[in-house]
């Protein structure tokens, strides 16, 4: 892929399938630019991203990503995904991806809205900053996920949550539908986390964590008062 600026998704109600091709972006560039509605990529394996924001992913739109897989990815923020509109992740791989700026925050995903994870794994991801494998300063909410060997130099070795958001989303695609009714500060349930460096969690807002298992983690939760 050549195109220095990547591709801009602006259509909605698009899916694109990437029938489990390889797509090596060699450093240069984000792979796609969302800024619609309803779009879905799947079955893409990306390498070698490289961006500002987001090494492979920019959204600012409504995009839901499936089976797809992420590795060796860079930004200055977002190694992989920088999120600042609704984001779907389901069923993904994150591996040796990084936050490269010194003040770089989410070696993995960084979002900045509401970012729902399901079923993917997020395996030897660094920050320069905060988040070694997810930030969030908004609505976040983790289910059924694995991390392993994420790091980060400051806060959250695996995952740093600091917002708040409250209102009802509805999210409609060709199969699925979500009503979202947020009302928590963050969610995380039935995760698996080992090897992690440093604090695993740290929030400075209220975060629920149900039936999650720690395992060779050197310090796991960290609560900070904003107030």
């Amino acid at each position: 892929m050549d195109n220095s600026e990547g591709i801009s998704i602006d259509s909605e109600y698009l899916i694109i399938n990437g029938d489990g091709h390889e797509v090596d972006l060699n450093f240069q560039t984000e792979a796609f630019l969302v800024s619609s509605d309803m779009v879905i990529l799947k079955n893409f394996n990306f390498k070698n991203g490289g961006g500002l924001h987001g090494g492979v992913i920019h959204n600012t739109g409504s995009l839901r990503i499936e089976n797809c897989t992420f590795s060796d990815c860079k930004a200055s923020n977002g190694g992989a995904i920088y999120n600042e509109g609704f984001l779907v992740v389901d069923k993904c791989n994150f591996e040796n991806n990084s936050a490269t700026y010194h003040l770089g925050d989410g070696g993995a995903i960084l979002n900045k809205f509401i970012s729902m994870i399901f079923n993917s794994n997020f395996i030897n991801n660094h920050s320069e900053n905060n988040g070694g494998a997810i930030f969030s300063d908004k609505f976040l909410m983790v289910d059924n996920c694995f991390f392993k060997r994420n790091s980060s130099r400051s806060e959250g070795g695996t995952i740093k949550n600091k917002g708040f958001l409250s209102f009802g989303i509805f999210f409609e695609d060709s199969s699925n539908k979500w009503n979202v009714n947020v009302s928590k500060k963050g969610i995380i349930k039935n995760c698996l986390f080992e090897d992690s460096e440093g604090r695993v969690i740290r929030t400075s807002e209220d975060l629920d964590i149900e039936n999650c298992t720690f395992r060779r983690c050197k310090d796991i939760i960290s609560i900070h008062s904003s107030r």
